[in-house]
């Protein structure tokens, strides 16, 4: 253990003493997917926390034939790729997979952008890719990064999807810009502040934009329930729901009332397994937080996912 703790420090002295750190990491942010690794990833986020301010960085986000525009500290999304996110890269894959079956993507708690911009990736471009992102220094990164990529049918609203229309109050996380929320859970533990931002009901959305057999992926920190009640009038637009579900909904049976009083079945994303739960039983895996809601069964679900690296587990009889 020792000589392990040696090694890892001489290691960071020697980053911490590389000459040209700047030409470094715009050379490893443009990196092809195959180049990148778990190890590396974490080379050049430690060699970017070295720096004394963050530099903007171009890149390919791991995945893109286009070219993004991010800052060293978000050293996951530059330096990384897909595959490495241990507890969203099963997520991705399914939201690839199901969105090709559907005729759009809607992106709620969008953060960054990541899923969306991989959806595009991947989706015909004559479906359209809407993201909500209320927090206003993330909507402004996700629309500079639609421009400078030059997202083909990308549209970006800058609002909450909860159970009203009009505004809210959204709690925004300086420390943890991704564990911002319209509930105040997470003001329970960090310094939050709240500000007022526009609102709207999924249902209302929907209706007026004539929407169907849509993929949605929803990630609001804590506000699953204000979700469901929000798009109460139009689940039957709901192709599939990719849907992270955390610790206070699951007590409060979230998964069982999307089975039992909207008729979704219900599948736990265990990493590129999908484990079907008809009655909303699972075993929790650290750090997989996501579900699958939709009205395909698991043979039909099966079939959509055909030449992805995902697998339909059905519980044993």
């Amino acid at each position: 253990m020792a000589t392990t703790v040696r090694l890892k420090q001489l290691a960071q002295q020697i980053i911490k003493a590389l000459p040209a750190k700047h030409p470094l990491l715009a050379l490893a942010a443009g990196l092809p997917p195959a180049l990148r690794s778990a190890a590396l990833t974490r080379v050049w986020a430690y060699l970017a926390a070295t720096l004394p301010q963050t530099m903007p960085l171009r890149t390919n986000l791991g995945f893109s034939r286009r070219h993004y525009r991010f800052t060293s500290d978000h050293a996951r999304a530059v330096f990384g790729k897909p595959e490495l996110y241990a507890g969203e890269r099963g997520a991705l894959e399914l939201a690839k997979a199901l969105a090709r079956h559907s005729q759009g993507f809607v992106d709620i708690g969008a953060h960054l952008g990541f899923f969306a911009f991989y959806v595009r990736e991947y989706l015909d471009d004559r479906c359209p890719v809407y993201l909500f992102e209320p927090d206003p220094d993330l909507f402004e990164l996700i629309t500079d990064n639609v421009t400078y990529a030059a997202l083909p049918n990308v549209i970006a609203v800058q609002q909450a999807v909860g159970h009203v229309d009009g505004t809210l109050t959204f709690h925004k996380n300086p420390e943890h810009p991704d564990m911002g929320s319209i509930t105040t859970v997470f003001a329970e533990q960090y310094q939050t502040r709240p500000i007022t931002v526009e609102a709207v009901r999924f249902d209302t959305f929907v209706h007026a934009h004539q929407l169907r057999q849509v993929c949605v992926k929803v990630d609001v920190e804590n506000a699953e329930f204000e979700f469901v009640e929000g798009a109460s009038g139009a689940l039957d637009a709901i192709d599939s729901l990719i849907m992270e579900v955390l610790g206070p909904a699951q007590q409060k049976r979230f998964v069982q009332r999307m089975i039992r009083e909207y008729g979704f079945h219900a599948y736990y994303i265990n990493d590129y397994q999908v484990e079907y739960a008809p009655d909303g039983q699972f075993t929790y895996v650290h750090p997989q937080y996501n579900w699958l809601f939709c009205k395909a069964a698991p043979a039909a679900l099966r079939a959509k996912l055909t030449g992805s690296k995902l697998k339909v587990i059905e519980p044993l009889a």
